[in-house]
């Protein structure tokens, strides 16, 4: 690990250390790839930028630190760098367990799930409910999903909520130590404050769980309302075993297009059909 042969009381070294850990957890979760380098940047141009004449400020936060929590800041980073490459392996493995299966979904697809239902329900109730249909597939491909992911995605979010709580301790008493300088030194070290308020903003909340869960939440409303409006049709996408996967959504939504373009009187149909 690369803090391992830090000395304790090196604040200056720790500090920049963070810089790595911010970088990788943010290169390999997030897609805001701007966005994070900046945050990046602003760690590493303060590092940088620090006059010597400043750098007790420096350490006076090591020994701060380390008399509130017991631990110099370099042994608090120790953890988080660890933590944080926990949290980029388990979120690299989801990440690409699930673009694999995407991918793979789109040359698995076949269009007889489509005649499968007509064989079920006929080609008028198909023809007349092509909306109730549809949502009923993308709900039946979140109850697939999570059976398939929700084991690994549980354990992408607990890692990110320890890392986020580690950050949130750290950066939390550099805000007491903060607040405790004087006028003077705190005009200083404004700019230190200004970005660990950025990246505290950050860890605010889950941002692995509104991208994974979010989804699941809009199709659980979804499922409650379509069980009510038709059991038959929604215990048919329960229990039927499709064989593709949400990456072949457009396909599905194409094939289901070009029957109800095929239907009679479709022009003549109210929207809320369609």
């Amino acid at each position: 690990m690369l803090l391992l042969n830090l000395k304790q009381n090196n604040p200056y070294l720790a500090m920049s250390l963070i810089v790595l850990s911010i970088c990788l957890t943010t290169n390999v979760a997030f897609s805001k790839e701007e966005n994070n380098a900046n945050l990046s940047r602003s760690f590493s141009n303060l590092i940088e930028s620090t006059p010597k004449e400043n750098r007790y400020l420096l350490d006076g936060w090591n020994d701060y630190l380390t008399e509130v929590l017991g631990y110099s800041s370099a042994e608090h980073l120790k953890v988080i760098e660890q933590l944080t490459l926990d949290y980029a392996k388990s979120y690299k493995a989801f990440n690409e367990m699930y673009g694999k299966d995407l991918e793979q979904d789109k040359t698995q697809y076949s269009s007889q799930w489509l005649d499968d239902l007509i064989a079920k329900f006929g080609k008028n109730f198909v023809c007349s409910n092509k909306r109730a249909i549809l949502l009923n597939l993308m709900v039946a491909f979140d109850r697939k999903s999570a059976k398939k992911y929700d084991q690994i995605a549980n354990d992408v979010l607990c890692k990110e909520q320890i890392l986020y709580l580690a950050y949130e301790r750290y950066l939390g008493i550099f805000m007491k130590y903060y607040k405790q300088l004087n006028e003077k030194d705190q005009k200083k070290m404004n700019a230190w404050k200004k970005v660990a308020e950025k990246y505290l903003s950050i860890t605010s909340k889950s941002h692995f769980a509104f991208i994974y869960y979010g989804k699941h939440m809009e199709n659980k409303v979804h499922d409650n309302a379509l069980q009510k409006e038709n059991n038959e049709l929604y215990m048919y996408f329960k229990n039927v075993a499709l064989p593709f996967g949400s990456g072949a959504l457009s396909k599905a939504w194409k094939d289901m297009d070009k029957l109800v373009a095929m239907c009679p009187g479709q022009s003549l149909k109210h929207p809320e059909n369609d």
